[in-house]
């Protein structure tokens, strides 16, 4: 393994790329001026399906012109019916360019979005960030769909088949934990009372974590990608943040085989 820093923008332009990702999925375009509250107001005016075919018109051109790729008819996996898939590349200074996709149904109302990141790189990455207070909550995230997330002292790990291409913060990941694991504790606890009271002490931890509670702070969080597509912010860059280590590595034939790759093309033994 090599050590590396990496570097990334100025804050605003995290605030800004955030805020393009949630343009999309709410209106087809990017509102870099107005930001995620006007995003969502812009989301409430539309009123989905109800919207007239001059606003639908407006938005059209507007996405085109900031160009955004609007796919009609795509399958709805929620209800079956068409929806609109809407691409829209976007460069993070520093990295590469992403494509933020977002999905959404008229018919059920139904919404997801996606990053979707690059070709494969020459060699794996691994980020690991000391969560030491509330502030390294709010770092951004970039997680490709090839990437595993861990906290050791929480036992916690998200292989990437359980969680796509995001982009978010620290704090998204882990409240994404949390409420995923809260959705079925009704039925748990009526089935199997003491997994889910094993299941509602993890999540305790999960909020206590996301609340920077002195008692488990400080934690850590690693981000290994072997793809090398994933990102964690620098907020000091170009400066050595003390916080956050990110190094690089050979993969494995078996991480080869997972990115898709030749299993034998530059490969080592072990992962260190």
């Amino acid at each position: 393994w090599t050590e590396g820093a990496m570097a990334t923008g100025e804050d605003d332009m995290y605030k800004d790329i955030g805020e393009q990702a949630e343009a999309v999925a709410v209106s087809g375009a990017p509102e870099h001026e107005e930001g995620a509250a006007a995003s969502a107001a812009a989301a409430a005016a539309a009123g989905g399906a109800d919207s007239d075919s001059d606003d639908e018109e407006e938005r059209s051109a507007k996405a085109a012109a900031a160009g955004v790729h609007v796919v009609e008819g795509s399958l709805c996996m929620s209800c079956g019916e068409t929806g609109t898939t809407r691409l829209m590349p976007t460069r993070i200074p520093f990295f590469r360019e992403i494509i933020i996709c977002a999905f959404s149904c008229p018919e059920c109302g139904f919404r997801s979005s996606e990053v979707m990141t690059s070709q494969t790189q020459e060699r794996g990455c691994i980020f690991s960030l000391k969560v030491s207070s509330e502030a390294e909550l709010q770092r951004q995230l970039l997680k490709s769909d090839k990437a595993t997330v861990r906290v050791p002292s929480l036992d916690l790990e998200i292989p990437s088949t359980t969680m796509s291409g995001i982009f978010t913060t620290v704090e998204g990941v882990l409240t994404n934990v949390a409420d995923d694991l809260a959705k079925d504790q009704v039925v748990r606890r009526a089935m199997d009372p003491e997994s889910a009271g094993r299941i509602d002490a993890f999540i305790a931890r999960v909020r206590q974590c996301l609340e920077a509670d002195p008692a488990v702070l400080p934690f850590v969080l690693e981000l290994d990608d072997p793809s090398g597509n994933s990102f964690l912010e620098n907020p000091l860059a170009p400066a050595r943040d003390p916080a956050l280590s990110a190094r690089f590595y050979r993969r494995t034939r078996e991480q080869n085989e997972f990115c898709g790759l030749n299993p034998d093309a530059g490969v080592t033994s072990t992962r260190h």
